[in-house]
């Protein structure tokens, strides 16, 4: 058993030419209202991207799906590679952040990553 797992992990470190993924995007804007951008990998498949807020995940897998007009000028196949993420309460603390975006489940940042961000609580709290 002790030689097929050996085996096992060694085909699985090779790397196989004309299979590498290529990772493509950027974080384009963080506000308070909405944090935006854009992802894409080749061979063209369906991107997902994780929020961090430094080194802590905020939020994970979120599509992106949104149609951008300027992705397809460019190339970009049909150009539905955008993403806009409402920004959680957790970034909404009067706190300075360091807001990252990576590709889903791996730790490669989409362009432009990090930006800053510190924003107001959207919460008014109890009021009188």
């Amino acid at each position: 058993m002790r030689r097929t797992l050996l085996l096992v992990l060694s085909a699985a470190s090779m790397a196989i030419p004309g299979l590498a993924q290529n990772y493509q995007g950027n974080l384009d804007g963080v506000a308070c209202g909405n944090i935006y951008g854009w992802a894409w990998t080749n061979p063209n498949s369906p991107a997902s991207v994780d929020l961090y807020d430094s080194a802590i995940l905020v939020e994970s897998n979120i599509p992106a799906n949104v149609y951008r007009g300027d992705l397809q000028a460019a190339g970009y196949d049909n150009g539905y590679h955008g993403f806009s993420i409402t920004p959680p309460a957790a970034l909404l603390d009067h706190r300075l952040h360091q807001v990252y975006v990576k590709f889903s489940g791996t730790q490669i940042n989409v362009g432009s990553t990090p930006k800053a961000m510190q924003c107001a609580s959207s919460s008014q709290g109890y009021t009188y």
